[in-house]
């Protein structure tokens, strides 16, 4: 589910600021030119909200607390895991806007259960969540099992 933070984004390309709710959830503003910029980042291999440079990635957590746009961050953010590879891909299909594959393995030394996936972005210095979703089935990952995440945004 997209969130009042991905609207800020849509909001402030019409014109003046918008204000959007941090990570931290703190409130901030941006601007048009500061919301065309959510769309050309890079992923990184990041687990948490810290950002040193300005990028997106798929975080991963074990709330199942139903999903809302008034998200700001995932219910219960893990990081007992370790990114492997993380790629986009943009849909040919009417829309949808893009796919994000984040594979991870599980890093820790019991079972891991991942319920939540959110996409965050960082932006110079601090991140806000965009899309959160409460997985459909529960991930179970056992130590050093290895999975692929896929969140497709789009306007369906």
């Amino acid at each position: 589910m997209i969130t009042y933070n991905f609207m800020t984004g849509i909001r402030g390309l019409f014109g003046g600021e918008s204000s959007y709710r941090l990570t931290s959830g703190e409130y901030k503003n941006a601007t048009a030119s500061g919301a065309l910029l959510y769309f050309k980042y890079n992923s990184d291999g990041g687990k948490d909200y810290t950002f040193t440079e300005q990028a997106h990635r798929l975080l991963f957590g074990t709330g199942d607390t139903p999903e809302s746009p008034e998200d700001y961050k995932l219910a219960e953010l893990t990081t007992n895991y370790t990114t492997l590879s993380s790629t986009k891909t943009l849909s040919t299909q009417y829309g949808k806007d893009v796919a994000i594959y984040t594979r991870v393995i599980q890093a820790g030394e019991s079972v891991l259960t991942i319920k939540e996936q959110g996409l965050v972005i960082g932006l110079s210095g601090f991140s806000i969540l965009i899309a959160r979703d409460v997985l459909p089935e529960p991930v179970v990952l056992q130590p050093g099992e290895k999975h692929t995440f896929t969140m497709t945004m789009g306007l369906e």
